[in-house]
């Protein structure tokens, strides 16, 4: 259950640099990145490290210190928020986002 700490942003797109298109949640706490998803095998091959697995759930972790750049993007059908980790483009897209309170969590 997310504390008052967390953003949770619910049924969304994951792009992955890898390739693939994953649906699930993403959750923002001070420290961390968590995304919740059903993966592939290659998608947990390719990211092992950053993988979890918590109450049974298979959860890819990005770390907020490893985040280099923060973009969004919008048009008309949909929001995107766009993140540079080590070297690639982690893209979370999603019908509308919440801007204001995603950069604030980001930032915290």
């Amino acid at each position: 259950m997310p504390n008052s700490t967390q953003l949770v942003l619910g049924r969304l797109c994951y792009l992955s640099p890898f390739g693939g298109r994953y649906k699930g949640r993403l959750i923002i706490t001070p420290s961390e990145l968590l995304f919740e998803s059903s993966f592939d095998e290659t998608f947990e091959v390719l990211n092992k490290n950053n993988l979890k697995k918590r109450g049974g759930k298979k959860i890819l972790t990005l770390l907020k210190e490893d985040i280099s750049s923060v973009e969004f993007s919008q048009s008309f059908l949909s929001s995107k928020l766009i993140l540079s980790l080590n070297g690639k483009t982690h893209t979370f897209q999603k019908r509308k986002m919440a801007v204001i309170e995603i950069r604030n969590a980001l930032k915290n």
